[in-house]
């Protein structure tokens, strides 16, 4: 019994010291630096005449609209330039949210979709991105074929969630997102 106590008391002291040692040389790392941040500043829909508006409304006649624009104008609030803080933006994706709550993607709302991008920000740099929010193809689909032949009295009301996704120069993977109210409505 003697010998079972003296052998616990060691495992114990062993175990203790092993646990000290660890910490007492933990080569990770105590502070973080963040890397870059990002900020949507402004996201505005564009008329066909290329005027910027808070909401995106898109007027749906006997044609097919092209596609609608936007404006994202991001912002680097980061001071000094380092590779954490320089962005390298490459894609965007858009997805819509109904304000009447259906969801169904290819039935409610239109597919999400994913476009290339190409825009480099900086430290305390302001960039305005001109991109696609929706594509003429989306009126070929439900629901927006509904309301292009007419044959949908309800305007369909939503948000348009624009996410854009990056890369600083270090590698670290930046994404931000914006969000901007739609409005696609039928006039015949």
């Amino acid at each position: 019994m003697r010998h079972i106590v003296s052998s616990a008391r060691i495992a114990v002291a062993a175990s203790l010291l092993l646990a000290f040692t660890a910490l007492s040389c933990n080569t990770a790392p105590q502070i973080s630096t963040p890397g870059a941040t990002l900020l949507i500043q402004r996201l505005v829909g564009l008329n066909a005449a290329g005027v910027e508006s808070d909401v995106l409304e898109i007027e749906v006649g006997s044609s097919i609209p092209p596609d609608a624009a936007g404006v994202a104008t991001v912002v680097n609030p980061a001071g000094e330039e380092t590779a954490d803080h320089v962005v390298i933006l490459s894609r965007y994706r858009v997805t819509w949210i109904r304000d009447d709550g259906k969801a169904r993607v290819g039935l409610d709302v239109p597919y999400p979709f994913d476009a290339t991008l190409d825009a480099v920000v900086g430290p305390s740099a302001v960039v305005p991105i001109r991109m696609r929010l929706v594509r003429a193809i989306a009126f070929t689909e439900p629901p927006l074929v509904q309301l292009a032949q007419g044959n949908e009295t309800v305007d369909l009301r939503g948000t348009l969630v624009v996410t854009l996704f990056g890369r600083d120069l270090s590698g670290t993977s930046v994404s931000v997102t914006g969000r901007i109210p739609v409005h696609v409505f039928h006039r015949g």
